[in-house]
Formats: C-alpha cells, sequence, structure tokens
C-alpha cells in the first residue's frame, strides 16, 4: 500500500524498485500490477552453460519489452535486482531504430521488412505458432513480436500495408483488425548491416596484423638457420610460430 502510495506521489517520474532478488521482484511486481498497469519487471540475463541455439529466450524478451517500455513511456515502475542493474543491455538509440511501426495504409518496404525481422532475432518458419517467429507467403508477413499478444498477419499490395490483423496461432484463422504494431527485436545483440561490417573489418584487420607477424618470425627462423643455431634456441623460435598461428 505504501509502495503503491509512493508511486501515485511520483506519477511524473520513472520509478525503480530494486529487490534482492529475483522470486522477490516478481512478487512485487504482481502486487503492484493489481492496482496499475504501468509496471515491467526487469530480469537478470541468464547464465547459459550449454548450447545457446537450444537455450529459451523468455528471459531476453522480457528484458527487451521492459526496456522498451520505458523508452516508449509506457513503464512508469519498473522492478528489478541489483545483478540486473550491474549487467549491459541494449543502448536506448539502438533499440530504439531496431523497432518499426506498421501501419494500415502507409508505405512500407516489403524486402526491407523480411531483411530487418532475421537481422533482430525473428526465425524464419512455414507457420507462425509461437513468439519471435515470422513466415513470408506471398505478399503476407506472419510475425509474432515478443510484446504482442497474440501474431499479427501484415498483407501488402507491392510495398503499401493493405491489412493488420491478428490471427490465431492454433487454426491460423484471422481475427481482430489493428490500424498499427510496433516490431521490437527478439534479441539482445543486434546484428545489422553495420555491425556485420564491423565484424567483418575487426577480423580482417586482426588477420592482417597476425599475418605480418608471422612473416617476421619466419624470417627470423630463417636467418637463424644459416647461422647453425643450437636446439635450444631453434625450439625457442619455433614455439614462437606455433603461438602466432595459433
Amino acid at each position: 500500500v505504501f509502495i503503491g502510495a509512493l508511486c501515485d506521489d511520483l506519477a511524473d517520474k520513472l520509478i525503480c524498485i530494486v529487490c534482492g532478488d529475483e522470486s522477490s521482484a516478481a512478487e512485487m511486481k504482481n502486487l503492484l500490477s493489481q492496482i496499475r498497469d504501468d509496471v515491467y519487471f526487469y530480469p537478470a540475463r541468464e547464465l547459459c552453460l550449454g548450447e545457446f541455439d537450444g537455450a529459451s529466450h523468455d528471459w531476453e524478451q522480457i528484458r527487451i519489452s521492459s526496456l522498451f517500455a520505458v523508452l516508449s513511456g509506457k513503464c512508469k515502475v519498473l522492478v528489478t535486482t541489483s545483478e540486473a542493474l550491474m549487467q549491459p543491455c541494449i543502448p536506448p538509440e539502438v533499440l530504439k531504430k531496431s523497432a518499426v511501426t506498421l501501419k494500415y495504409g502507409e508505405i512500407s518496404d516489403f524486402d526491407a521488412l523480411v531483411r530487418f525481422l532475421s537481422e533482430v532475432g525473428y526465425a524464419r518458419c512455414d507457420m507462425v505458432e509461437s513468439r519471435s517467429q515470422y513466415a513470408v507467403r506471398g505478399g503476407i508477413v506472419d510475425l509474432f513480436p515478443p510484446l504482442a499478444s497474440a501474431p499479427v498477419r501484415v498483407e501488402f499490395f507491392g510495398d503499401e500495408v493493405d491489412s493488420i490483423s491478428e490471427f490465431d496461432p492454433i487454426d491460423q484463422r484471422r481475427k481482430d483488425s489493428i490500424n498499427e504494431i510496433t516490431v521490437t527485436p527478439c534479441r539482445e545483440l543486434i546484428l545489422d548491416s553495420e555491425a556485420r561490417k564491423r565484424v567483418s573489418d575487426h577480423i580482417s584487420k586482426k588477420i592482417d596484423e597476425n599475418s605480418e607477424r608471422l612473416e617476421k618470425v619466419k624470417a627470423k627462423v630463417h636467418k637463424e638457420k644459416k647461422k647453425n643455431p643450437s636446439e635450444e634456441k631453434m625450439a625457442e623460435l619455433l614455439s614462437g610460430i606455433s603461438s602466432v598461428e595459433r
């Protein structure tokens, strides 16, 4: 009751409630949600020790949805833990750039949308049944954003958004029409074309640097061979080559 009243007094500010652990934070979020509809939970990132592709991304989608709610002003009360606050997250400008709003009747590049969905973590499939999936059939794109309560079907006429509607993931039948949908990313690591180029350039630079070092060491070995060095000296030089090649 006290925290609820405090939130009302500070209605024009974002309130962050830090709990001791995630179970306490989840309980606090559930209690406040009974009297407010602008409360969000921000969990810590899970530690994945197994194969990443087989891991659940639910935690990631909850984090993204809460961050986007803060960015858009929908979140007025954020419940979290100290562990979650200390972990790095998507910069606000990157998150904002990685969200696209589709509106009925407006022009939106169809091919660019399909590329965007892949870049921000959506998995392409034949039939959309769960969050973070999308499917393409002709001029129709089915997708299930992390923030949406139901999957959405977007029909295009060329590059014009001809209709937007929710549909049932079980029987795939279209339900209510809506005027717009905001497509948010599904992953915290966003590899768009710019990020891929930066990674590629960095790898190429490191390869060139190591190639230079390797050539210098080889030249030194060749020079030492001519002087008939001791076995100990030769082993030391060969060890240097092996470390560079690794």
